[in-house]
């Protein structure tokens, strides 16, 4: 076997870095990294800078529409007890067209009176003898006779004579708006 050429330790060990060489490439990583991370920081910065404007708008952009969907709740709600208004004022529209005092009585009457004639709706059946008294066009009501009803009130007369005026819980008649 052939022996290995001669080296040249002294030219290899002068080869090596040296102290300086790392401390000079420390240097230059340190350098590198201060660089980097204050390029980090000033982006980190910027962000949080944004953020923070989003987040200070955050309110204002909240706001109108939880703003604008309770205002808007709060119509719906309105047009719906308008329109139960409405529907209430349809009905009680109807007896006042045939010129009728009324007055609702507790539990779930209606009494109602033309000139000296006085009639109640106690339960269904009571309907027709209510509108024959008062002279009112006969109206059909269909499947009131099927409804469960708590029948106590069943012997009291539906409707009465009476001589006294009217009492002062009566409803007043609906005036006529003059026609142009």
């Amino acid at each position: 076997m052939p022996a290995p050429p001669a080296m040249d330790w002294y030219a290899l060990f002068t080869s090596l870095p040296k102290k300086e060489d790392f401390q000079s490439l420390l240097e230059e990583v340190k350098t590198m990294l201060r660089t980097e991370i204050s390029a980090l920081g000033t982006s980190l910065t910027a962000l949080e800078a944004r953020v923070q404007t989003l987040e200070s708008q955050s309110p204002d952009l909240h706001c109108p529409a939880v703003t604008t969907t309770k205002a808007q709740v709060k119509q719906i709600q309105d047009l719906r007890l308008h329109v139960e208004d409405l529907d209430k004022r349809s009905r009680r529209h109807n007896i006042r067209e045939a010129q009728i005092r009324y007055r609702w009585q507790f539990p779930f009457a209606l009494t109602a009176r033309r000139g000296n004639t006085e009639a109640t709706i106690r339960i269904p059946r009571d309907i027709q003898a209510f509108q024959e008294a008062l002279d009112l066009l006969q109206t059909p009501i269909l499947d009131w006779t099927n409804c469960p009803v708590n029948e106590r009130s069943a012997g009291s007369p539906v409707h009465r004579n009476i001589q006294q005026g009217p009492d002062t819980d009566y409803t007043p008649l609906q005036q006529a708006e003059p026609e142009e």
